[in-house]
């Protein structure tokens, strides 16, 4: 769908968003959620086919290929579209390493792009906050496991902030949202750019 898809912007004013980007990503999101609108209420959300799922990598391949290309106009689109897909995207942010069917390299290239700007960026921390929770009230037998994969979570995040902003700052009330919200020590981050020294 995104693909080598031309982009031709209609609209009569000089400047703002690409009209034609900003019609794609919206119909990007509904090609990977299975619904048009993203403030629909979650219960409107139903699991997701196998085709949603292969359209939710294939997006994320072909964003994360785009680089410092990345449609600004998509940003929000696809900060909603990780959200819908946020059981999955959590355990990839969590888990770089492990079998969850995304790509982690790929997911820090598009969460970079989309950090950007700050509301996109407070867009993607409040999607993803919304998945740590839920994992949180749900994992039973080892409730602190859930604890560990919202600190990589965090750091993941905080991580892509950074190389995006390409500065240290603490990612602010985002930040604090996240950490008061689960109960995180602050300052940690992420253990693949802890490991590399970045």
């Amino acid at each position: 769908m995104l693909k080598d898809r031309p982009y031709f912007d209609d609209s009569p004013l000089d400047d703002g968003p690409n009209e034609a980007k900003d019609a794609a990503g919206k119909a990007m999101f509904a090609a990977v959620s299975g619904v048009s609108d993203p403030k629909a209420p979650s219960g409107e959300f139903l699991p997701h086919t196998p085709e949603q799922r292969d359209a939710m990598k294939r997006s994320l391949e072909f964003l994360a290929a785009a680089g410092n290309d990345f449609p600004p106009e998509m940003r929000d689109d696809m900060a909603y579209a990780l959200g819908n897909h946020g059981e999955t995207v959590h355990r990839a942010m969590s888990d770089p390493l492990g079998s969850h069917g995304l790509d982690s390299g790929q997911l820090m290239e598009v969460s970079k792009q989309i950090s950007r700007n700050k509301d996109d960026y407070a867009l993607l921390t409040t999607q993803m906050h919304a998945a740590i929770v839920g994992d949180i009230l749900t994992e039973k037998a080892h409730p602190e496991d859930s604890l560990d994969r919202a600190g990589r979570t965090v750091g993941f995040l905080e991580e892509a902030r950074y190389q995006a902003t390409n500065d240290k700052k603490d990612g602010g009330p985002h930040r604090r949202l996240l950490e008061e919200g689960v109960g995180l020590p602050r300052g940690r981050r992420h253990p693949d750019a802890v490991a590399s020294g970045r």
